[in-house]
């Protein structure tokens, strides 16, 4: 039986985070979660739920495992925001890497360099990717890490 190895490139995000799945480095899919609570805690809460469901529903496979993931790293987007808005946004991405080690032990950080949202979501577009502009962002962040044949 062929092993199933999986990459996964990730756009984090409070209000949406998107992530692209590949499989043996060909694409498979797209998805979005979208943490939802009362307050930012709850919502912290719903995103480490919602997280561990993915990850868990991707080694839904026999013989799977998690290889590769990339995350958006966020250096150019730090004096774009409020100190508040980066600080909540810092909690969400520390959820996200806390939960994501506990599937794969390479996890990575790539830059989108000076690619626009909107060249982001072209490529996407082209490659006939539907879904959210989180989901797409992370499928031009795995082209760009290279998680194709």
């Amino acid at each position: 039986m062929m092993r199933n190895l999986y990459q996964i490139s990730v756009d984090p995000g409070m209000t949406g985070v998107g992530f692209a799945v590949w499989k043996n480095l060909r694409f498979s899919s797209v998805a979005t979660l979208k943490p939802k609570g009362k307050d930012h805690l709850a919502k912290l809460m719903s995103l480490q739920v919602q997280l561990n469901a993915f990850y868990l529903g991707v080694l839904s496979q026999p013989e799977s495992s998690i290889e590769t993931i990339v995350i958006e790293s966020w250096e150019r987007f730090i004096p774009k925001f409020k100190v508040a808005t980066m600080m909540k946004s810092a909690e969400g991405r520390g959820v996200l890497i806390a939960v994501s080690m506990c599937y794969c032990q390479d996890i990575r950080f790539i830059s989108k360099g000076k690619t626009k949202k909107g060249e982001a979501q072209m490529v996407a577009e082209h490659a006939g990717i539907t879904g959210s502009a989180h989901a797409k962002d992370a499928y031009h962040l795995g082209m760009l890490a290279g998680f194709f044949k």
